[in-house]
């Protein structure tokens, strides 16, 4: 029975759908110019990699140690390149 709060589930699932807004516009409304090249990056290699074979039996429910260290990955090099691009 399908229930209708809003559960972890359904943030992620909101979270990549604007995420993927974000790479589909970076990709075909900015052409991947400047800045947007990165963003793009970032976000489609982010996502690739929780695909990859190795990850998988160490993140099973997100909460491991890898699956944090991927997000922090993730956020410093947004801090990086937003230093690096607004300087």
């Amino acid at each position: 029975m399908p229930s209708f709060g809003f559960d972890p589930p359904r943030a992620i699932g909101i979270i990549s759908i604007v995420l993927l807004a974000v790479a589909v516009a970076a990709l075909y409304a900015f052409h991947l110019a400047g800045s947007w090249r990165w963003i793009y990056i970032v976000f489609v290699g982010a996502m690739q990699a929780q695909k990859l074979a190795f990850w998988q039996p160490l993140t099973p429910t997100q909460s491991e140690p890898p699956f944090v260290a991927a997000q922090l990955a993730v956020l410093v090099a947004f801090v990086v390149l937003g230093v690096q691009r607004g300087g």
